[in-house]
């Protein structure tokens, strides 16, 4: 399982070795289907203010878009780069979870000082300090997979998750997310009647249950969210609209067309992107 960080630098625990960890958790517990386990101790209490890491999923292979999501652009910059300077103010650490494969076909870049052929996940990460990139530790299991390495690789307790197609996310959603997150596990908004888990906060204490489905091959996120082992809460739409989230923070790039959408709005100079902090 050992897979290191794709970046020189590392985290202060290396993701192999805290799924590691979990997988020792499980092994203690009487029962070994987490379901029936003694609920785990309250997690601390997120102030609205505190740092959170940023995990960003570079996965899927975009059937529908063409290509891989992950290498989309909008303006002439990665979609990537555009969440990372969106949700900036809030976390001071970024992890691009992406397959090995992923990595190692992202597209070639031309390093505009110093010549030197790149790849797009080389280049994200030299613009963008406190960006990393981390080869998926449980490839071919889905969104779930790819949360459970970001939360292994994190330096904070609380992780704001986000799919690489969702370029409009704002840092204002994360925080009112927050002001939920005391005894949570798991703090996710719904929007149009349904909850929405790549975009939501996940507590690293939530790892040793993600683990578990992971393993059994249970990986449908809605599913996890009706977990009774894991402190899920919802925030309403009335709730993070009170808080003037705009709408468009949900919307996700799966077609062309929602590519070319979103493009005009940037590029119309009456769109407010209210994209405040």
């Amino acid at each position: 399982m050992s897979n290191p960080s794709y970046q020189a630098d590392t985290p202060l625990i290396a993701p192999e070795d805290r799924i590691a960890e979990w997988e020792r958790v499980l092994e203690t517990q009487t029962d070994p289907l987490l379901d029936h386990a003694p609920p785990s101790p309250p997690v601390e209490v997120a102030a609205a203010t505190m740092a959170l890491t940023g995990v960003l999923l570079a996965g899927g292979k975009g059937r529908r878009m063409g290509g891989p999501k992950a290498f989309l652009t909008l303006k002439g910059r990665p979609v990537l780069e555009w969440m990372v300077e969106r949700l900036r103010s809030l976390c001071d650490e970024f992890l691009v979870v992406a397959s090995m494969e992923t990595i190692t076909q992202s597209w070639p870049t031309l390093h505009k000082n110093t010549g030197i052929p790149l790849k797009e996940f080389d280049f994200l990460t030299l613009r963008n300090p406190g960006v990393r990139v981390l080869a998926d530790n449980l490839p071919n299991c889905g969104p779930m997979g790819g949360i459970l390495t970001g939360l292994a690789g994190a330096s904070h307790p609380w992780a704001f998750v986000a799919a690489c197609d969702s370029p409009l996310v704002t840092a204002r959603l994360a925080r009112v997310l927050l002001r939920h997150a005391e005894g949570a596990q798991i703090v996710v908004a719904e929007y149009e009647g349904r909850p929405q888990p790549l975009l939501a906060l996940y507590h690293r204490s939530v790892g040793p249950q993600i683990l578990e489905r992971v393993k059994g091959n249970r990986l449908k996120m809605m599913d996890l969210l009706k977990d009774d082992a894991i402190r899920v809460h919802t925030v309403s739409e009335a709730e993070w609209r009170r808080w003037n989230v705009p709408p468009h923070t949900f919307i996700n790039l799966n077609t062309p067309e929602d590519l070319d959408q979103v493009q005009g709005w940037l590029n119309d100079p009456a769109w407010s992107e209210e994209r405040e902090n």
